[in-house]
């Protein structure tokens, strides 16, 4: 089965001035949890992808679109090889590995 490329979109904004960057602030604040460390995830270190829960050569297929797509994104991608610090969980029990995680 072949899966087609999603169609690509490209959103272009203006600079923004402080206060509606200070109005998109509040916003974000509003709608999202408060993150546990002050601010929202980001990373300094290049990103090491681990896909769990899926067979080699559909891991390795979602591990390359990740990739491609992060890498035009600018995300920095660490070599093969690295200690994982993004995991990708495929499950058919979403609950039950949930409560697996938060107990680890």
């Amino acid at each position: 089965m072949l899966i087609a490329e999603p169609p690509t979109i490209t959103v272009t904004a203006p600079v923004v001035d402080a206060a509606t960057s200070a109005r998109a602030g509040a916003y974000v604040r509003a709608v999202l949890a408060t993150p546990f460390y002050g601010q929202y995830a980001r990373w300094a270190d290049p990103v090491c992808l681990r896909v769990a829960g899926l067979e080699d050569v559909p891991a390795a297929r979602v591990t390359a679109r990740f990739t491609g797509i992060a890498t035009e994104a600018g995300v920095r991608i660490a070599k093969p090889g690295c200690k994982p610090n993004l995991q990708l969980v495929f499950t058919e029990d979403a609950a039950n590995t949930t409560r697996i995680i938060t107990r680890k």
